[in-house]
């Protein structure tokens, strides 16, 4: 089985089932990298799933693809594991993305597999003795032997490095757990004072309906005492008249009383200048 996979955009390969050998051929796309920094070494290094170190792989490379045939050394383990690109320029180092690949579960295991140095060495060997007359080929796999050499030795302190992020971020998500921790119980703090809110406003609905109802009643009796006072006014308006009537009866009879008096003072003054002789009535006047 093969495919051409972009070296740029590999995330997650399947590589068979548990030691299945030389079945996969998994074909890699990185003439774009050549195009960019220029021709140069391209390398491969794999970690197994549960492997603490990676180990290189034998890639054969041609017009831009790289060639990995999957031996049972890399399909020894069932699981997940990863790999990752290394492309040497001189000074240049490129790397691509750590990609997963995944070795599928088998009910006949086959054969015990070579360790993984053991069976690198073994194919550059035999690679190397292919083109033992090429001079130049032969210092160039020379070269690569170096250089995976170099990339294990990477890959070790990459290793260690995600470790110790990862111990970072079990730090942080024991940080995150405690704040979670503290933020429920203040949501759980302020879940009491809102209730304890909703109680005093309860008590002050009740209290303003209580207001309410007191305002209505003294309203109603505001009501009555306009009334009573609209009577009064009317009854003093009524006994104000009377007054008057009575004042004008008073002037009246005042009158009558002032011209009984005059009358009275005339007759008086007549019977004054009457008087008997020898029997008769004689008027006295005065002249």
């Amino acid at each position: 089985m093969s495919c051409l996979i972009d070296i740029n955009q590999v995330r997650r390969v399947v590589l068979g089932n548990v030691r299945e050998n030389d079945a996969t051929l998994l074909n890699f796309n990185y003439a774009e990298w050549i195009e960019q920094y220029g021709e140069g070494t391209l390398s491969l290094i794999v970690k197994r799933n549960g492997d603490t170190l990676a180990y290189p792989v034998v890639l054969a490379t041609q017009d831009g693809v790289a060639t990995w045939t999957v031996s049972n050394v890399d399909t020894a383990i069932e699981g997940t594991g990863e790999g990752q690109f290394l492309y040497h320029v001189d000074e240049v180092l490129k790397k691509s993305l750590v990609f997963e690949f995944l070795v599928l579960r088998s009910l006949d295991n086959g054969a015990e597999p070579p360790e993984p140095y053991e069976s690198f060495l073994e194919q550059m060997t035999e690679l190397a003795g292919i083109v033992v007359e090429d001079t130049a080929e032969v210092e160039r796999l020379a070269q690569q032997v170096s250089d995976d050499a170099s990339a294990a030795a990477e890959s070790k302190r990459l290793a260690e490095g995600y470790a110790s992020d990862a111990q970072g971020y079990a730090n942080d998500a024991q940080g995150y757990k405690n704040d979670a921790s503290g933020y429920a119980i203040e949501a759980q703090r302020q879940a009491g004072l809102a209730q304890e809110h909703a109680s005093d406003s309860q008590g002050y609905a009740n209290e303003a309906k209580g207001y309410r109802n007191d305002a209505s009643g003294y309203a109603a009796d505001a009501s009555g005492y306009a009334s009573y006072a609209s009577g009064y006014a009317n009854n003093a308006q009524r006994y104000a008249n009377d007054a008057s009537g009575y004042a004008a009866e008073a002037q009246r009879q005042a009158g009558l009383a002032q011209g009984y008096a005059e009358q009275t003072q005339s007759i008086a003054e007549t019977l004054g200048s009457l008087s008997v002789v020898d029997g008769k009535l004689c008027v006295t006047y005065t002249v």
